[in-house]
């Protein structure tokens, strides 16, 4: 038990130092390619294929609909990283609680979303993951 909370712990840390290092670059940088879309993204994990929408809300929030909970995100030029916590999430044959963590870019001037992250069930089984999607409403 004290190994899946030093993994959590740790796994928070360089989440919050790559998400401050972005908000502080998006201050002085940022171009706001995801601000504010909705994205049909496919996800291609090891357990699972999933094909959520994918929300970047007007003020950094993160909204994923295959999974009930909260997340963050933020642009540093025409790339995004962001994070998501659920709890109770179903991943294929697996369910427990969720964090993930993604990094991402749009591909212009194509309404066209890909990138890559991880996903961590129960705070202790990782796996990786690959994704790609387009902007909702875009594709006529």
């Amino acid at each position: 038990m004290k190994q899946k909370k030093l993994i959590a712990l740790l796994g928070s840390i360089l989440l919050a130092i790559v998400c401050i290092n972005t908000a502080i670059a998006e201050d002085t940088i940022g171009i706001q390619d995801v601000k504010g879309k909705t994205y049909v993204c496919f996800f291609f994990t090891p357990l699972d294929i999933i094909s959520p929408q994918v929300t970047f809300g007007e003020t950094g929030g993160l909204q994923i609909s295959s999974f009930g909970g909260v997340g963050f995100y933020v642009n540093v030029l025409s790339f995004f990283t962001g994070g998501y916590w659920a709890l109770n999430a179903t991943v294929g044959g697996k369910q427990g609680d969720l964090v993930l963590i993604m990094i991402g870019t749009t591909i212009d001037p194509y309404p066209i979303i890909v990138g890559t992250g991880i996903i961590v069930l129960e705070y202790s089984d990782v796996y990786p993951f690959a994704f790609s999607g387009f902007e909702a409403g875009a594709v006529e």
